[in-house]
């Protein structure tokens, strides 16, 4: 087996060489441990996390399943300026990522994950794999967690087990999924950004979404979201809709009906919203969705608990 005293030696290696004749301080900012169904996701993982641009983890640990008694791993380091141009003393920060292939019925992955773990620092941890999160490797990992980040897109049944988490106790939980909505609930509250539209919102009777086929959960969590903040009587529709041009999951339209007025905003293409409102004219606004990196880069940079995302997922945990 692979000993953590190896991984450190290799590591600090790694870091000098890709400083070169720089000094290559390893960043001082969250922790990050990846849990991989298959080793495809796994290389999705790690090339994401070698191309985040700025908030690259201190150091991130990929976890994946291995038809193996004994723990492997592989290191690698990352090194740039930072964001501001300049890093301490004039040199590089670096980030660690260490991949761990493993046995997923025992609970070696993660101790040898907890022994890697940086002091003092938040840890986020990324589970890519379906739920439930109770087998070895999941509790193993939950003890010193401070927020579990999950991808309701990819994976079914992930919204009702992240329902079940949701309390005052860590960790707090996260979606990338509501991630991806961003845009869409910006362009959403738009439509009420007129005065006489506001009254609109309590009024609210029926909400129909349209996603691509293959999951559900985006149009799940944008009607949860518009139930817990403002439309609490209205009865919600998601419909599946074939686009070879768009990803499965994505959105594709929301119509929401208050009494004789409808108000709509729909993509006709990928990075395009037209918004239709009575009394105004109909808009075309920008309307993008970020790569994987971009997600993965802003939810590391929230460490406090999300609880309009919460009020979404309980709205919708039992549709």
């Amino acid at each position: 087996m692979t000993s953590v005293a190896e991984i450190e030696r290799r590591l600090t290696e790694l870091r000098h060489e890709a400083a070169g004749e720089h000094p290559g301080t390893r960043t001082n900012v969250v922790e990050l441990v990846v849990w991989c169904g298959t080793a495809a996701v796994a290389d999705e993982a790690a090339a994401a996390i070698s191309g985040l641009s700025a908030n690259r983890p201190s150091r991130a640990i990929v976890l994946q399943p291995a038809d193996a008694a004994e723990v492997r791993s592989e290191e690698s380091v990352f090194c740039a300026l930072p964001p501001d141009g300049s890093g301490p003393g004039g040199g590089l920060v670096c980030s660690e990522v260490v991949r761990l292939h493993g046995p997923s019925d025992t609970g070696a992955l993660a101790a040898m994950t907890r022994s890697l773990l940086l002091p003092d620092l938040p840890l986020f941890v990324l589970w890519l794999d379906e739920p439930p999160f109770d087998g070895p490797v999941a509790r193993g990992l939950m003890r010193s967690c401070s927020r579990l980040v999950v991808d309701s897109t990819r994976f079914a049944g992930t919204i009702e087990a992240l329902a079940g988490m949701i309390g005052d106790d860590p960790p707090s939980v996260s979606d990338l999924s509501w991630t991806k909505i961003t845009g869409w609930r910006e362009v959403v509250a738009r439509l009420f950004d007129p005065p006489d539209h506001h009254a609109l919102l309590p009024r609210i009777e029926r909400i129909r979404i349209e996603h691509v086929e293959g999951s559900p959960a985006q149009a799940r969590l944008l009607g949860g979201w518009l139930v817990a903040r403002a439309a609490h009587g209205a009865a919600v529709e998601t419909v599946a809709v074939e686009r070879a041009d768009m990803k499965a999951g994505s959105l594709v339209s929301v119509r929401l009906t208050a009494g004789d007025v409808e108000l709509a905003v729909e993509r006709p293409e990928e990075g395009v919203a037209v918004v239709t409102s009575p009394g105004l004219p109909q808009q075309r606004l920008a309307l993008r969705v970020p790569p994987f990196e971009k997600l993965l880069g802003d939810e590391l940079e929230v460490l406090a608990r999300d609880r309009v995302f919460e009020a979404a997922v309980e709205a919708c945990a039992g549709w």
